[in-house]
């Protein structure tokens, strides 16, 4: 893996994607965190969380059909400089004292859209900034810059929050857009064949058919399992300011706790990476998905019933387990189809990575008012554990 980083090209694009990352996941912490010191509703919560995965429905399929017939630098450089409005605008809106639960709402919204359109070319990007031979590689080193952004953004924004520098959190952010977009244009971004932009542009929707006709039925189940994985076990990661109050005391504020668990849940999965790079090596990748979803359902029991010191451990192990079945699945995705539809293919992981959660965080959060969440969790947990016991004996048998 290390070999990869020899490669200057990708290297400066890492270095781009983490200081973006970092700034990113600074900013969400913030606002979730905020929007609960406004309303302590985990309703609320749930909506953020769904404002910010959904529209990933909405923009990824586009970006993937744009991917597939347009080059990509001039499209990601674009995403970039849009990305930069909102936190400027929030920004603004802090400065004069009028932050809102509707303007974060709003903010969170526009937000998740532009990362709907972002995420399934970044992951596109790194294809074509790294050798094909060094692909696999490139794709676990693109994943650990992501998990050590979501390590050390928690970490900063918990820290600014504490201070009050709100608007500084967001300012950094919008500079890494900028930032970000300036390291793109110097790229060297390899080219895409014109008669692959061209059979993408006219299937229409029997292209999109024909991406899932051509993953092998024991992936399809793999990846439905890893869209289940996302709506039943990823919520507990978007309701965590939920979960912190539970483990506050006069002792330790809440606002440590989350940090504490934020940082657990990036640093989990940046650990969960190095792991991945290992296991895919030494054993089938199937075996490695469909053991991490096993190993995320029991870390969710450690979670809810363990005191707070288990409960970071669980978190860790939790984002790390859920982070090894999402690459496996990627790099299943991006190895295995033809160009033509590989963004297409990664626009779909990208809608079910950013999509499922939503869902499932918006059911979770109303229902709470209802029925306590550590029993939600609880059962969906317990499902997904009988399903995955299932698949394992299905891979095992295939080999």
């Amino acid at each position: 893996m290390l070999t990869a980083l020899r490669d200057k090209n990708l290297c400066l694009y890492l270095a781009g994607n983490l200081l973006s990352i970092t700034g990113t996941w600074a900013q969400r912490v913030a606002v979730f965190w905020i929007a609960w010191d406004l309303t302590a509703s985990t309703t609320i919560l749930g909506v953020l969380a769904a404002l910010d995965l959904a529209p990933a429905l909405i923009a990824s399929p586009v970006a993937g059909v744009l991917a597939d017939r347009r080059p990509l630098g001039s499209l990601i450089i674009i995403i970039q400089v849009f990305s930069a409005l909102p936190p400027i605008i929030l920004a603004g809106f802090t400065l004069a004292d009028q932050v809102t639960v509707p303007l974060l709402l709003a903010v969170t919204a526009f937000t998740g859209l532009l990362s709907g359109f972002d995420h399934p070319l970044r992951l596109l990007l790194v294809g074509s900034v790294a050798d094909r031979s060094k692909l696999s590689s490139a794709i676990t080193l693109n994943s650990l810059a992501f998990n050590i952004g979501r390590m050390i953004g928690p970490a900063i924004g918990g820290l600014m929050i504490s201070m009050g520098w709100f608007v500084l959190i967001l300012s950094l952010n919008a500079a890494s857009f900028f930032l970000f977009s300036l390291i793109l244009g110097q790229l060297r971004i390899a080219g895409s064949h014109e008669a692959s932009f061209s059979r993408a542009s006219d299937q229409g929707l029997r292209g999109w058919a024909s991406v899932f006709q051509s993953i092998p039925p024991i992936d399809r189940w793999l990846f439905t399992y890893f869209l289940f994985l996302g709506i039943c076990v990823r919520p507990i990661f978007e309701l965590l300011p939920s979960f912190a109050s539970r483990f506050a005391s006069n002792a330790v504020t809440e606002t440590h706790v989350y940090s504490s668990l934020t940082s657990a849940q990036g640093f989990g999965a940046m650990l969960g990476v190095l792991m991945t790079s290992f296991l895919i090596r030494i054993a089938p990748r199937r075996q490695v998905s469909s053991t991490a979803g096993l190993a995320a359902t029991l870390a969710v029991f450690a979670f809810l019933f363990g005191t707070v010191t288990i409960a970071i451990g669980a978190l860790a192990v939790l984002s790390g387990a859920i982070l090894t079945n999402g690459i496996s699945t990627q790099i299943m995705l991006q190895t295995n189809l033809p160009r033509e539809v590989q963004g297409r293919a990664l626009a779909f992981y990208t809608m079910t990575l950013r999509g499922a959660p939503a869902l499932g965080a918006v059911s979770f959060g109303v229902f709470a008012g209802a029925v306590a969440q550590e029993v939600l969790f609880s059962v969906a947990a317990l499902v997904m554990f009988g399903s995955g016991l299932r698949l394992q004996t299905e891979v095992l048998r295939l080999g």
